[in-house]
């Protein structure tokens, strides 16, 4: 199993772009980018689970195949208000996700 530390990067003052580092991180002492995805927005929280990479943001919810961490690819996103903490259902099936004036 591959050891990987995800990085998000925010690039104020101009908020124009949103990344995510992906780093081999297997050897502390030398780490390797393996991937850099453009995101919406910053990522507040992940969750790996099954190859599936969840991502919350506090505009949207995307969904990344990391099943090849060279080949990383988005399958689902989705715009919304609020979305900073984020809590997967036992069987992977939910995403539960707060948003700061509606709840959960």
């Amino acid at each position: 199993m591959k050891r990987v530390l995800a990085v998000s990067e925010y690039n104020d003052p101009r908020k124009t772009r949103h990344r995510l580092h992906l780093v081999d991180a297997d050897d502390p002492f030398r780490l390797s980018l393996l991937s850099v995805l453009e995101t919406p927005d910053v990522v507040h929280s992940l969750r790996n689970r099954d190859g599936l990479l969840y991502c919350s943001m506090p505009k949207g919810f995307s969904i990344y195949d990391v099943s090849s961490l060279e080949a990383v690819k988005e399958l689902s996103h989705l715009d919304l208000y609020g979305g900073i903490s984020m809590e997967l259902s036992s069987d992977g099936n939910y995403a539960y996700l707060t948003s700061w004036k509606r709840g959960i």
